[in-house]
């Protein structure tokens, strides 16, 4: 399931981005389930058959609850992708 993200608006084309879920992945939590999950969706991006200014490697961008296993793998599955984490998570770690 994709979404345009209307709070969200791209540099470049000034346009809401495609954005994918949201997801809730949960199971083992480690970092080899989590690298599975992202080689797929890597995997399945780069091979589908889109505009590429709408969907590209390179601009993807996560967010979390700071899992260190679930930020880890997206770093090596999305080496240039940012992240984000929930305020809400994160004023809890605190």
């Amino acid at each position: 399931m994709v979404y345009r993200n209307k709070k969200v608006v791209r540099k470049t084309t000034q346009e809401p981005p495609i954005c994918v879920g949201p997801i809730m992945l949960h199971g083992d939590s480690k970092l080899a389930s989590y690298l599975h999950f992202f080689a797929t969706v890597y995997g399945a991006l780069n091979g589908a058959v889109v505009d590429s200014s709408e969907i590209a490697c390179d601009g993807v961008v996560t967010g979390s609850d700071e899992a260190q296993a679930l930020v880890n793998a997206a770093k090596i599955g999305f080496p240039n992708c940012k992240q984000l984490f929930c305020l809400i998570h994160c004023k809890d770690n605190v």
